[in-house]
């Protein structure tokens, strides 16, 4: 079976002196693990489009359940990333964070479609904490994590909404329910419009509005929290490494 589709390198394996094994994130079938023969030799049609970070139209050959590489049409390697060590590892975090929580042979366009436009993002965008707190909200959505900031996660009541949010069960809680949480944390009403806001925009839109930067960072500390208790089985190497200054 002949495999067409657009992919992303989220990992590359040395497998021996020529050759390497790519996990990809498409569009078609999610991650897949793909053999890419002669690719780290420098004439070798493969090399470019099987360097992290690339974004190719490539072919795959399947045989005996397994996947290699016949062929990659590089759309863009994002070398611009490269110049900036912030955006370096914040670009390697999001191929990470996709890596460990997208499923094996398992498509999910929208995700496919969030970490090709947020390495264009990152290319041409000086905004990092911003551009990492997006990244992570819509990634949490698109993988099943959604944060709820709109209902009390505990009775659904969207009335009397005070600002607190619970990391562990998933959300905000109304004024009547905060004695039902163990865990939860005060924060300015404009981070929960914040929160709506991002999940209901193209990451371009959100990139492009005048927010406060207290407000960015007050969100990107929620989402810390949130992440530590529904990503706590996840060991993120990355994201030790994270400059957000």
């Amino acid at each position: 079976m002949i495999i067409q589709t657009e992919a992303i390198v989220i990992r590359s394996t040395k497998y021996s002196d020529s050759d390497c094994i790519l996990t990809l994130f498409t569009r078609k079938m999610g991650k897949l693990g793909v053999y890419s023969k002669n690719a780290r030799l420098m004439k070798s049609p493969l090399m470019s489009g099987s360097q992290i970070f690339a974004y190719s139209n490539v072919t795959i050959n399947t045989r005996d359940g397994k996947y290699r590489l016949s062929n990659a049409d590089l759309i863009s390697n994002f070398y611009k990333i490269a110049g900036s060590v912030e955006k370096t590892y914040l670009g390697y975090y999001m191929l990470e964070l996709v890596e460990k929580l997208s499923m094996e042979d398992q498509s999910n366009i929208r995700l496919f479609q969030l970490l090709a436009d947020s390495l264009y993002e990152l290319e041409k965008n000086d905004n990092i904490i911003l551009l990492k707190t997006v990244f992570e909200l819509k990634l949490l959505d698109y993988s099943g994590f959604r944060p709820n900031a709109s209902r009390c996660i505990v009775c659904g009541d969207s009335s009397s909404l005070g600002n607190y949010f619970a990391p562990q069960e998933g959300g905000r809680v109304c004024i009547s329910c905060m004695g039902q949480v163990n865990i939860k944390y005060r924060y300015d009403s404009t981070t929960f419009r914040l929160i709506e806001y991002i999940q209901n925009n193209h990451i371009s839109r959100v990139l492009e509005a005048k927010i406060s930067r207290q407000i960015i960072e007050e969100l990107s500390g929620l989402l810390d929290y949130y992440i530590k208790f529904h990503l706590s089985e996840i060991r993120l190497k990355t994201r030790e490494y994270l400059i957000l200054d």
